[in-house]
């Protein structure tokens, strides 16, 4: 790992088996190169979003669950740039999402 405070909390893989790492404690996102055995480190416009889940898709976008509520995307068509989507939050309880959600 890049950094030694960096502890993966989820790790998926694209079809040329590079790896996507979130690392909430260093609020990074990881992408590791296997040809070229480097990581790359991105964060996310958010501070502190607690980065608790990814998966890559089948076009290569990357796909990270912020513990804050939000989800990010990165696109590596557009240099791994990073964009985050905030749901709807439920007005009365102002913590819960609008449908749809798993159950």
């Amino acid at each position: 790992m890049p950094d030694e405070r960096t502890v993966p909390s989820a790790i998926a893989a694209d079809s040329n088996d590079n790896l996507g790492i979130t690392s909430p404690n260093t609020n990074e996102i990881l992408k590791f190169d296997s040809q070229a055995r480097n990581f790359t480190s991105f964060k996310p416009p958010t501070e502190d979003a607690k980065l608790v889940g990814i998966t890559i898709d089948m076009s290569g976008q990357i796909w990270v669950a912020e513990g804050i509520g939000n989800l990010a995307n990165l696109d590596p068509s557009k240099n791994y740039n990073i964009t985050e989507y905030a749901p709807m939050k439920d007005q009365i309880n102002n913590n819960t999402l609008i449908d749809p959600t798993a159950v």
